[in-house]
């Protein structure tokens, strides 16, 4: 039941920004993405309950790194040079 709680509670407020960003993906790291098999279900009915339905068909991932996410980010900084925090296009 807690986990089913958290996992609502997660999922509400993902919809709040997804309701405003508008993204294609969501990705979920960290505990979240360790525990993504048991919070996926109630996470994404409350997903479809607070979305609208245009929003409703949001992907919602676990981070694939989980852990290294932010050795990854500094892997790819150094990679990217000195103007590593320009976004590119």
């Amino acid at each position: 039941a807690a986990v089913a709680t958290a996992a609502t509670a997660l999922g509400t407020t993902l919809a709040g920004a997804v309701g405003l960003l508008a993204p294609q993906r969501v990705i979920v790291a960290g505990g979240v993405a360790r525990a993504f098999d048991q919070l996926e279900a109630p996470l994404r009915d409350a997903l479809r309950r607070q979305l609208p339905p245009h929003l409703r068909s949001i992907d919602v991932v676990a981070a694939r790194f989980v852990d290294s996410a932010g050795l990854v980010g500094a892997i790819a900084a150094g990679r990217a040079g000195a103007q590593w925090w320009e976004v590119r296009r």
